[in-house]
């Protein structure tokens, strides 16, 4: 950090230069690196919070911009089509999820683990025409249940999960899985997969977790797609939904801030009866899963880690004068 602050740089490289109005980013960006040009480059300025102009305040203006429509025309990248599947949610989860606090997490549990969502999946995973797959969902309390969905599939090779917590080793493993297989093949990803992550023959992408209106989380995960490959000759990006629960706002503000609508279907799946035990089922393994997950945070001293993690930010401000 010393070194850091001391040296003179010639030129400052900033990638995914949209996280710079972050209080911490922002402060490291100008007292820290000092340097006489800076180079800021980025998919996407949006932000959910709308500081996307305070990046040029940091940086300064925009010098250069590609669209996706001039990327498509020149051949720099592949278009995408993006399908929006809003699938019925039975009255069982949906009395589940009205019941529960809005925004909470069982409202977000239950919105993934809707098992007419999940019918969906597995009906786009057994689909021939998809080879290479990644399925987002941002939600660990759920992971391991869409995991087992997504694993159990048959006539699919299953690439394994990329999430925050997982290894170097077990990121190229995945990453190797998925560019080197010959055959139909699958993996879960959480956001940690937004970014980084180059498959540039990945022809399918599908979020099982819409939870919130970010368009530039749209734009990263859309971006996976975008990789231009002789062996793709189409791509695809499914926002699956359900009816009745703020995953259909959300897609909905994403899609109208993006400035394209995409493809909306209404699909009709499953049998919605409430006597139905498989859903009540379901029901309580989302809500379980949700109270396990919380346990095991508590367990782990979660809350011990970020507040350590808050201590040495306010210790680097501190040092940033």
């Amino acid at each position: 950090l010393l070194l850091a602050r001391a040296l003179p740089y010639g030129l400052h490289v900033l990638d995914e230069c949209h996280v710079l109005p972050a209080r911490t980013y922002a402060a490291a960006t100008k007292a820290v690196v000092r340097a006489r040009l800076r180079l800021a480059m980025t998919a996407s300025l949006s932000r959910s919070d709308g500081r996307q102009d305070d990046v040029a305040a940091i940086v300064g203006p925009v010098s250069f911009a590609f669209s996706s429509a001039q990327a498509h025309a020149s051949g720099r990248a592949a278009r995408v089509a993006h399908v929006v599947l809003e699938v019925p949610t039975p009255p069982a989860v949906l009395a589940a999820y009205e019941a529960s606090a809005a925004g909470s997490d069982e409202q977000r549990a239950l919105s993934v683990l809707n098992p007419r969502k999940a019918e969906a999946l597995v009906r786009m995973l057994k689909d021939d025409t998809h080879r290479k797959i990644v399925v987002y969902c941002d939600k660990l309390a759920v992971l391991d249940m869409v995991e087992r969905v997504v694993r159990l599939v048959d006539g699919l090779r299953f690439a394994g999960v990329f999430r925050g917590a997982s290894t170097h080793a077990e990121r190229c493993a995945f990453l190797a899985a998925m560019r080197e297989s010959a055959e139909r093949v699958a993996g879960v990803v959480t956001r940690a997969g937004s970014t980084s992550f180059d498959v540039q023959d990945l022809d399918t992408v599908i979020e099982i977790d819409v939870g919130d209106a970010s368009v530039q989380k749209m734009t990263q995960r859309l971006g996976r797609a975008q990789r231009m490959h002789d062996a793709k000759p189409r791509a695809r990006m499914y926002s699956i939904v359900s009816a009745g629960t703020r995953e259909v706002a959300f897609a909905r503000a994403r899609a109208a801030a993006w400035g394209d609508e995409g493809e909306w279907r209404k699909l009709a799946c499953g049998d919605d009866d409430s006597d139905d035990p498989r859903v009540a089922e379901v029901v309580a393994l989302a809500l379980g899963a949700v109270r396990r997950h919380r346990a095991r945070r508590a367990q782990t001293g979660a809350g011990v880690k970020r507040t350590a993690a808050s201590a040495a930010r306010r210790r680097f401000r501190r040092r940033l004068g």
